[in-house]
């Protein structure tokens, strides 16, 4: 059985248990443990101590036409002048100059042959094997001339950040899949239940007396509806619910590899909803709202954003050096879709001090502006892109008007659920 044959940090791990597990060992065996439908068994392979990224740079003596893959300079000239380049640069030859002349890696030769990677993929099988087993040597080398798929490389290690402990792990995952004897008593199970529960109070009687889980939908299901909360393809029970009367119990339906007893809790008419029937759909949103009542008035309008970042020990972050922070700009980098965070950017009072805390769509954000620049001219091709976006903008706004108008005007009836 393959397995990833590559070393993840423990803050990149996302099994159960693994904690456990990387507390074993070497060659030590935890489990069998439950994951979703399988059972596992786990083996610690092994232990180093790796960075999370490495930053390099090379010189790429090619033997190959990277876009045909035909052969270009025979081998032993590549080795001869990659061994050639890394005795010249040991001696003081300039890097860059020799990078410059030679390399035929012409992605990297934009950076001067320099380049960043993170752990995954160096390890990962795009990755050129011998050029990821140098950059993770534990020689502590630091320039050597290597030889991958490609040719020839001279390779020099910059910079490696963040070393933690990263662990190989092998699993072996067994399916759990029901038998047909399973299959039967379940099915018996779901009709006695549906012979004893014919009204609301025997069925909650029922379930408390057995032990069974009762999961309730908080939403409205509609009539068209093909999903009912976390079952994906429940059809046949919202037609089955739109031909019931409240108070009914339905036969055992079969999905997938469940049985389900449903009852209709109640019928909701059209129009304002109820408290109850309201309650789900606007309760995470006043939670978030009181959340942030929460924290601004923790965070009582810090005069530094260290301040800030202290009360419930988080970083300072930066963004906007790239330039996408712009005043119309719909999403921020590392930020997301906060538009009172955009806008509160622009105001200069912030230039000078912190801002006082702003509740946003995901959190509460003290920002400072450490720097405002002009935006370059835009081109004529710029303002063409600009125009033809503009109109595309207001052609769709105005189909988007016309339809909702056609709509007010119509009587529309779904007749969707008489097909399917």
């Amino acid at each position: 059985m393959t397995y990833f044959d590559g070393y993840t940090p423990k803050s990149k791990l996302q099994m159960p248990y693994k904690d456990s597990i990387i507390a074993l060992q070497d060659g030590g065996v935890f489990g069998p443990y439950l994951d979703s439908k399988d059972y596992v068994l786990a083996k610690k392979v092994s232990t180093k101590i790796l960075p999370d990224s490495i930053k390099c740079r090379h010189i790429l003596i090619g033997t190959v036409d990277q876009q045909s893959g035909q052969p270009t300079t025979p081998d032993s000239t590549a080795h001869k002048l990659a061994d050639s380049i890394a005795t010249a640069i040991k001696n003081g030859a300039n890097f860059d100059s020799l990078e410059a002349k030679y390399t035929t890696d012409q992605a990297a030769h934009k950076d001067k042959g320099v380049m960043t990677f993170d752990l995954t993929t160096i390890q990962s099988e795009g990755f050129a094997k011998e050029f990821g087993d140098f950059l993770l040597n534990e020689k502590g080398e630091t320039k050597k001339v290597v030889k991958t798929q490609f040719g020839w490389h001279y390779i020099e290690i910059l910079d490696k950040k963040n070393p933690e402990p990263a662990y190989k792990i092998a699993y072996m995952a067994k399916e759990i899949v029901p038998s047909d004897e399973t299959i039967n008593d379940a099915n018996a199970a779901a009709n006695k239940f549906y012979g004893q529960a014919r009204d609301k109070q025997a069925f909650d009687n029922y379930v408390a007396k057995n032990g069974l889980k009762e999961i309730t939908v908080p939403t409205i299901v509609k009539e068209n509806d093909f999903q009912l909360g976390g079952l994906q393809d429940a059809r046949q029970i919202v037609r089955w619910a739109f031909g019931a009367k409240e108070g009914d119990v339905s036969e055992p339906f079969s999905i997938k590899d469940d049985f389900i007893v449903a009852i209709i809790d109640r019928k909701v008419k059209e129009g304002t909803p109820d408290v109850k029937t309201a309650r789900p759909m606007v309760e995470s949103t006043i939670r978030n709202i009181k959340k942030a009542e929460e924290i601004k008035s923790k965070l009582n309008n810090p005069t530094t954003l260290e301040a800030a970042a202290k009360v419930y020990s988080q970083q300072v972050l930066t963004t906007g050096a790239d330039s996408t922070l712009t005043f119309d700009a719909q999403i921020i980098n590392g930020v997301g879709n906060e538009p009172k965070v955009a806008g509160a950017a622009f105001d200069k009072e912030y230039q000078a001090k912190v801002s006082p805390p702003i509740a946003g769509n995901t959190g509460v954000f003290v920002i400072k502006v450490n720097s405002i620049a002009a935006k370059a001219p835009a081109t004529p091709e710029m303002l063409d892109q600009q125009k033809t976006a503009e109109i595309n903008r207001a052609s769709q706004s105005a189909l988007g008007q016309s339809f909702a108008a056609l709509k007010k005007m119509a009587t529309i009836k779904d007749y969707r659920n008489k097909f399917f």
